[in-house]
């Protein structure tokens, strides 16, 4: 979980019983901002499969829900994100989607396997 240059945010595949689930500072940053620790049971993941990156999508979930969406261009680049507040987590800061704002421009680079 890493921003490169400030720039590319890597998106890391879980590989865990779901083959589509991922993680980067995103989630990680959601986790914080739910209030979540490594204690927890259930963390922010991307489910991400082929129909979503066709639609240029990637639901932002924990168990019980998809939460949000980010939503990306051509060039793996986001232009919106989104997390519903008032679903599932209810101990996001208040200004959450505020704070994400800052991810909206950033490139992003699915890896699958141990690469970067």
């Amino acid at each position: 979980m890493e921003v490169i240059n400030d720039e590319i945010i890597i998106i890391k595949n879980m590989h865990d019983y779901l083959n589509n689930k991922y993680e980067c500072t995103i989630t990680a940053e959601l986790d914080k901002m739910a209030g979540l620790t490594s204690e927890d049971l259930f963390h922010h993941y991307l489910l991400i499969d082929h129909i979503d990156l066709e639609e240029h999508t990637m639901c932002i979930r924990v168990p019980g829900g998809t939460v949000g969406v980010i939503e990306f261009d051509d060039d793996n680049t986001i232009t919106n994100l989104h997390v519903d507040t008032d679903y599932v987590i209810k101990t996001y800061w208040r200004n959450v989607n505020k704070h994400l704002k800052k991810y909206i421009g950033k490139k992003f680079k699915l890896v699958n396997d141990e690469e970067n």
